[in-house]
C-alpha cells in the first residue's frame, strides 16, 4: 500500500507536468478529481464493515502514542528527512529548465526517469530495514544529504545533473517502509493499544515534511535562488542525521530493556 503511494507521488508529478506542458495546467487538477472519486467508490468495496464489530475504538487510549519521546522522535525525523527531498523536488522542474538548461518538453522524461528511480529505492528499502532500522536509516539519510549538497555543483551540468538525480531518486523515498515499519514496532513495545492510529502516523509526518520542504524551498528561492534550495535540502539532513544520533541512544535503550523481559 505504501509503495503504491510513494510511486504515486513519484510519477504523478512527471504526469502533471507534461500534461500541463502540452495541453493546459488545469487540466491535471480535473484528472485529480476524477481519480479521487473512482478511489472513493472503490474504497466503499474494500474497506471492512466497522458496523458489524462489537469492540468500539478509544479515542483517547488511540493518543496516548503521543505521550511516546521516541515515537514523537522519529515523527520528527520523517518529517525533517522529507523536508529534504521536497526542498529540492518540489522545484526540479524549474531547477531544470533554468539551472540546467534542460528544454520543457524534456524535463518530464526526466521527472519519469526519476520516478522509476524512487520506485526502484522504495522496493529496496523494504528488504534492507527489517534487522536494524536506525542503522540503515542513518546511512540512507547520509547518502541522500551528499547527493544533496552535490546537485548545487552538479545542476549546472546536464548529464552530472541527471546522474546526480538518479541517485537522488534511488534514495529520497529509500527510508518510507523501513520508517513504517519501525514506527509500527515502536507502537506495538510502547503503545500496543494505538497500533491502529500508529499506522497512519508515518504518512502523516511525511505529509507534514512536503508542506516543510516546500515551505523552506520556496523561501530559499524568495531570499536567494533556485540552485540554493539543494543546500537547505542537505540542512535539513544535517539535523536529521542529528536526531539519528538520539534515536540510536534511544533504540539502544529499548533493545536492552525487551531483552530484559
Amino acid at each position: 500500500m505504501f509503495s503504491g503511494f510513494t510511486i504515486a507521488t513519484a510519477l504523478g508529478a512527471p504526469l502533471g507536468t507534461s500534461i500541463s506542458t502540452f495541453i493546459s495546467w488545469r487540466i491535471p487538477f480535473l484528472i485529480i478529481a476524477f481519480l479521487g472519486m473512482i478511489a472513493l467508490v472503490m474504497n466503499t468495496f474494500a474497506l471492512p464493515n466497522k458496523k458489524s464489530q462489537k469492540e468500539k475504538i478509544d479515542i483517547s487510549e488511540q493518543l496516548r502514542i503521543f505521550s511516546e519521546p521516541h515515537i514523537l522522535l522519529t515523527l520528527l525525523i520523517t518529517i525533517l528527512g522529507y523536508g529534504g527531498t521536497f526542498a529540492t523536488f518540489t522545484y526540479l522542474s524549474p531547477i531544470l529548465e533554468n539551472i540546467t538548461l534542460v528544454k520543457g518538453k524534456y524535463i518530464s522524461l526526466i521527472l519519469i526517469i526519476y520516478g522509476i528511480a524512487i520506485a526502484i529505492g522504495n522496493s529496496v528499502g523494504g528488504k534492507l530495514g527489517d534487522s536494524r532500522p536506525v542503522k540503515i536509516l542513518f546511512a540512507i539519510f547520509l547518502i541522500q544529504g551528499i547527493f544533496l549538497l552535490t546537485f548545487y555543483f552538479s545542476s549546472v551540468s546536464l548529464i552530472p545533473a541527471i546522474s546526480n538525480i538518479i541517485i537522488l531518486g534511488l534514495f529520497a523515498f529509500m527510508s518510507v517502509p523501513v520508517l513504517q515499519a519501525y514506527i509500527l514496532t515502536l507502537a506495538k513495545d510502547y503503545r500496543p493499544q494505538s497500533m491502529d492510529i500508529a499506522s497512519s502516523l508515518n504518512i502523516s509526518a511525511f505529509s507534514f515534511g512536503i508542506v516543510l520542504g516546500s515551505f523552506v524551498g520556496g523561501q530559499v528561492i524568495n531570499w536567494w535562488s533556485l540552485r540554493e534550495t539543494a543546500i537547505a535540502a542537505a540542512s535539513l539532513l544535517l539535523i536529521t542525521e542529528l536526531l539519528m544520533v538520539i534515536e540510536a541512544h534511544l533504540e539502544n535503550q529499548r533493545r536492552l530493556s525487551c531483552s530484559l523481559g
